[in-house]
């Protein structure tokens, strides 16, 4: 039985918010391929799981919470999930949005477009 993409998206997110980095990367695909914005505007491409993970930032430098506000299945192999991130570390304080635009197929992420409402702003504190 497959799952749809919006359950998928749901427990792929809720993996990293609960901060269990393996979950969230057993949802990928081993050959997932991942868009990020960044702070100049620009679409980094990313090829293959541990690729993508290593693209996240050092989350053991801060305290953080990254909270699921809402998963839309978009098509029946598209999910759209938002969230929203609080982090505190070095007297600095993060608070940013998210959305994350999810292709699976066989119960894996394959494909995942991520948009940050202010991705500068995000790469500055995680610096």
């Amino acid at each position: 039985m497959s799952r749809d993409a919006a359950a998928v998206a749901r427990d792929c997110f809720t993996a990293f918010s609960d901060g269990d980095l393996a979950a969230f990367a057993a949802h990928l695909a081993p050959d997932v391929v991942g868009r990020v914005t960044g702070a100049d505007g620009g679409v980094d491409v990313l090829r293959g799981r541990d690729a993508y993970v290593a693209r996240i930032p050092d989350l053991d430098s801060a305290e953080w919470k990254v909270e699921v506000t809402q998963v839309a299945e978009v098509a029946d192999d598209l999910a759209l999930t938002a969230v929203r991130v609080r982090a505190h570390r070095n007297d600095r304080e993060l608070q940013n949005f998210a959305a994350f635009l999810t292709r699976v197929a066989d119960a894996r992420i394959t494909e995942i477009w991520m948009v940050e409402a202010e991705p500068a702003y995000s790469d500055e504190f995680w610096a």
